[in-house]
């Protein structure tokens, strides 16, 4: 069984900057690892590795332009033997990376 979370927000920039903005916190977070970017399809994958190696989870961010804004969508993938989400912990990464994005694009 997988457990699989996705949230979405909008931010008020345009894409290219939001990739960046993402592929940047990314680099910076030790947390993240194996990150893959398609400038073509808008899409980032990365491994979130909170240092227990066997509970990995695969998240993919993907990007979408909506007028002067960008859609960005998150999801995380459990591993396979994942049977639950008791503590929540897949909305929080979901949330840290969210809150991350818009606190790196707010600062000047």
């Amino acid at each position: 069984m997988t457990v699989e979370r996705t949230k979405s927000a909008y931010f008020p920039a345009n894409q290219h900057l939001v990739m960046d903005t993402i592929e940047r916190i990314l680099r910076a977070h030790r947390l993240y690892r194996q990150t893959s970017v398609n400038r073509d399809t808008s899409t980032v994958t990365t491994t979130i590795t909170p240092g227990f190696p066997l509970v990995s989870t695969k998240m993919t961010v993907q990007l979408r332009p909506v007028a002067d804004q960008t859609f960005v969508q998150v999801t995380t993938h459990s591993q396979w033997y994942i049977g639950g989400d008791i503590f929540r912990m897949y909305d929080g990464y979901i949330n840290r990376f969210l809150h991350a994005l818009y606190t790196a694009l707010a600062s000047p």
